[in-house]
């Protein structure tokens, strides 16, 4: 399967979904997959901001990841195996907590209670899985009532295990996963200004200010 783009993908998951009282993204990808779903169930966009945890031998390789509440997901087989030392992992886990706070405060969100609501939680793809694995320890922090993930495709192994934790809806899931951006004709890299004026256009429409 592949998608004309985020939003054809949002699209597509959004006729799927029902009966939520918020969406979570994960920026900045997870903005306009955010947007089609939001604005079918009349609800606002809230974000969460899990940073990978790179290796220090392929920066591409995650070797866990971490959300602003300090929670780390670490594979801590592969750090075993790569003989990666403590010491990088805190040095690392320092570091992206910092730059969580920094984005934090390039996409505010209004005060929106979640607790006891259900929420669904979305981003453009899962490969390994951390990043997402680190937003749902995030959320649960706000005490919702239900956490659905909804993605559009998802490697395999990766989509059993979250299943493990909460409901997946998932469109598309492959053992032989690749890159995320295989699956989308146009997979551009959503600047901060494109991802901010979709989440201020969908919260002056949603957000209730009594909540």
């Amino acid at each position: 399967m592949q998608f004309i783009n985020r939003a054809d993908a949002g699209s597509k998951l959004a006729s799927t979904i029902t009966n939520q009282d918020a969406v979570i993204a994960i920026p900045r990808g997870g903005i306009p997959i955010a947007e089609p779903i939001c604005h079918k169930l009349k609800v606002p966009l809230l974000l969460s901001f899990p940073r990978k945890i790179a290796s220090p031998l392929n920066k591409e390789c995650a070797i866990g990841a971490i959300n602003q509440f300090g929670d780390a997901v670490i594979n801590e087989q592969l750090c075993k195996q790569l003989k990666i030392p403590n010491t990088y992992i805190d040095m690392q886990t320092t570091k992206e907590t910092n730059e969580i706070k920094e984005r934090i405060k390039k996409y505010p969100t209004p005060a929106f209670s979640i607790e006891d609501k259900k929420v669904v939680l979305v981003d453009d793809g899962i490969a390994t899985g951390y990043t997402m694995l680190a937003a749902i320890e995030e959320i649960k922090h706000y005490n919702p009532s239900k956490i659905t993930v909804a993605i559009p495709v998802c490697a395999s192994d990766t989509l059993s295990k979250i299943q493990l934790i909460c409901e997946v809806i998932c469109l598309y899931d492959t053992q032989s996963f690749g890159a995320v951006g295989y699956y989308y004709k146009d997979f551009h890299q959503v600047e901060t200004t494109e991802a901010q004026n979709i989440l201020n256009k969908i919260n002056d429409i949603y957000i209730n200010p009594d909540q």
